[in-house]
């Protein structure tokens, strides 16, 4: 059992089902918001009168924002009480987005996301936690499967209802529809989510939210201007070189503080350190299927969006339903006996996507391989947060939480990223002419490159199930 374990074996857990609500709700709305956005950039450009360079920053400044601050918010409801910050981010994210629905120009937008990203950063960092507190150790699997499940179908919907609100309404409705859950959601976390503890009253680290905030603001617009510019250019160096001064400067600054932003003997905990890591490597991969995946079906396979629509449709699916059964299973089984068959599960995926790759799949065989990983991240998703959740001291729950929001992240972003690059280069080795853009290149070229990549992701989720091992057996030694 762990510390959190035993803190939560005398709290009141009659509410636990009326907290998971106002957190689902709180999840629910930040993910309905994330996935509709992408929907209206064409709109924003011609009803603002704007280009697709400024308009990208709605979705980049918005995520830029989220991920610089998420720790941060995590730490403050650590110190200052959980509610608070929670509600606080409610309410200015519901604020924020009356605000978006009413913009005139593309700057006020910009600036009003912004104010929408603080708010989101408050609310996904101390979800986790609060229902941490909210549940029994026995339930919180089940507890963290259902939250999975229904962020995972905030992001399946929203596209859907986004599109019909664009049609009928305006653009601005797609924010405007933030207003009713928003509302609800306060209601329920003003009523019924309560501190599990007194939270404790010491000072904040002010310079390392700097330093931390400067370090992922420099990685983040790094990857974005790498991404859209080339990473062997100026900015994006220069923001690589600031994201490790400011790190080495806050890890620095972390050992030395009373009450630091990350408290850092945390990831001596061998279990907690691998989880994260394993994390990581998990989103990392995943980041690469997202990019990549489109790709293959409608330039390679000629898909035609519906129909690649209906594959991620069928992923997505495949997560909401099992999120909440690996939750339960991971409560009888224990959480790593259920990460390990997810990693194995993506593992075979990867393998069997490099061993049929040119063999020009049909699309049922392709509805199984996007079947599969939904299979491997509803399985993962419960069992990962509730292993990290009960891991750490119940007084560093928000900071556990935020990690959780910040390895899944950046795994993302950062392998986008990775991914993206390293086709290109393999399927420049790959091909015999030269070309400006990827489509350009033969198909033959571009397969193989994809081959390359399924083997080294096979061997990355292959590491991850070893470091799972690992951790598993040093844990039973000790």
């Amino acid at each position: 059992m762990s510390k959190n374990d035993h803190a939560g074996a005398a709290a009141d857990f009659s509410q636990k089902w009326m907290v998971l609500f106002a957190v689902m709700t709180g999840g629910f709305m930040v993910s309905v918001d994330g996935s509709v956005v992408n929907l209206i950039l064409p709109t924003l450009v011609t009803d603002l009168h704007t280009s697709f360079t400024v308009v990208q920053w709605v979705i980049i400044s918005y995520l830029l924002v989220i991920t610089s601050l998420v720790m941060i918010m995590g730490r403050l409801g650590d110190l200052r009480g959980k509610k608070g910050i929670y509600l606080s981010g409610f309410i200015l994210f519901t604020f924020g987005s009356l605000l978006c629905g009413f913009a005139g120009t593309i700057w006020w937008l910009l600036v009003f996301r912004i104010i929408q990203g603080i708010g989101g950063a408050m609310v996904l960092a101390l979800g986790f936690a609060i229902v941490t507190e909210a549940f029994p150790a026995a339930e919180r699997g089940k507890a963290m499967g259902i939250l999975a499940s229904v962020v995972t179908l905030g992001l399946v919907t929203g596209p859907v209802v986004g599109g019909i609100l664009v049609d009928i309404l305006s653009w601005h409705w797609i924010f405007f529809i933030n207003l009713p859950l928003g509302l609800c959601g306060i209601y329920m976390v003003n009523t019924y989510v309560v501190s599990a503890i007194s939270p404790e009253q010491k000072g904040f680290d002010l310079a390392g939210a700097i330093l931390f905030f400067l370090s992922m603001l420099s990685i983040v617009i790094g990857l974005t201007l790498g991404k859209n510019n080339g990473f062997i250019s100026l900015w994006p160096i220069a923001c690589f070189i600031g994201f490790l001064v400011c790190g080495q400067v806050f890890l620095f600054t972390e050992k030395r503080v009373s009450s630091p932003i990350i408290e850092l003997g945390l990831f001596k905990d061998i279990s907690l350190t691998a989880n994260l890591l394993v994390m990581f490597l998990f989103y990392f991969v995943i980041g690469g299927f997202f990019i990549l995946a489109p790709f293959f079906f409608q330039n390679i396979l000629g898909l035609t969006p519906n129909r690649i629509g209906i594959l991620f449709g069928a992923m997505s699916m495949a997560m909401v339903f099992l999120s909440p059964f690996s939750g339960m299973l991971s409560d009888r089984m224990g959480t790593t006996t259920i990460i390990g068959v997810s990693l194995l599960i993506l593992l075979t995926t990867c393998v069997v996507f490099w061993r049929y790759l040119g063999a020009e799949p049909s699309g049922f065989a392709c509805f199984i391989g996007m079947v599969l990983v939904g299979t491997a991240m509803g399985l993962y998703m419960s069992p990962s947060h509730s292993a990290v959740m009960g891991i750490v001291p119940q007084k560093y729950l928000g900071i556990a939480s935020s990690l959780l929001i910040l390895c899944r992240t950046l795994g993302q972003m950062v392998g986008v990223a990775f991914w993206s690059v390293v086709w290109v280069l393999k399927t420049e080795l790959h091909s015999t002419a030269s070309f400006v853009h990827i489509t350009e290149a033969s198909v033959e070229a571009r397969i193989n490159g994809l081959q390359d990549l399924s083997i080294l992701m096979a061997a990355l989720i292959g590491a991850a199930f070893i470091v799972v091992s690992l951790a598993t057996v040093k844990n039973k030694k000790n």
